[in-house]
């Protein structure tokens, strides 16, 4: 049985100035370490065409503000119910559950190295907002190429001993990572 595929989902504004915080979207989950996905947080009617059992819509998404003449980022990973499915015969799976939970885990770890790099920059704000696409793509491309790696060594959590290897891994880098967990960036 296949399992899961993720749709990589990246929300970058094409005016990457905005005002105000980010307001709740419907059928989105941000991310939080307490929360576990569960199958009734897939919504979405499976494509006909798939020859997967699940697929998990999860992505990153900023706002940006400055004030004072200092650059304020607010950066989340989140979870989209309406783009995330699953079949039916997969629901008692929690194997694969797990799974999609690590896709989830693994683009917080990577919004978190974002932040990061949103933290170190030493730029004035105009060249901040020239180089944060560049910065920006760099981040997305990184996680996308580690969620396809997770399928492949996973084989989309059929491999029950590199699925657990995975597992451990996201919870070391979550903790490793914990000082990035606050979505917002001066």
């Amino acid at each position: 049985m296949k399992a899961s595929a993720v749709i990589f989902t990246i929300i970058l504004p094409l005016c990457l100035l905005f005002t105000g915080m980010q307001t709740p979207i419907p059928n989105q989950i941000t991310y939080d370490e307490t929360y576990l996905l569960k199958w009734s947080d897939f919504i979405a009617d499976p494509p006909s065409y798939s020859s997967l059992s699940a697929e998990s819509h999860t992505g990153m998404s900023m706002d940006m503000t400055s004030e004072q003449n200092k650059m304020m980022f607010t950066v989340i990973s989140f979870f989209k119910k309406d783009g995330s499915w699953v079949l039916e015969k997969s629901k008692s799976n929690m194997k694969l559950l797990k799974h999609e939970q690590g896709h989830w885990d693994l683009r917080e770890i990577h919004t978190r190295l974002f932040r990061k790099k949103l933290a170190g920059l030493k730029m004035k704000l105009n060249d901040i907002a020239e180089a944060l696409p560049d910065i920006y793509n760099k981040a997305v491309e990184e996680a996308k190429e580690e969620q396809k790696k997770y399928d492949k060594e996973t084989r989309h959590s059929l491999d029950e001993l590199a699925q657990n290897k995975w597992n451990a891994s996201f919870a070391a880098r979550l903790k490793s990572t914990a000082q990035w967990k606050n979505p917002k960036v001066t």
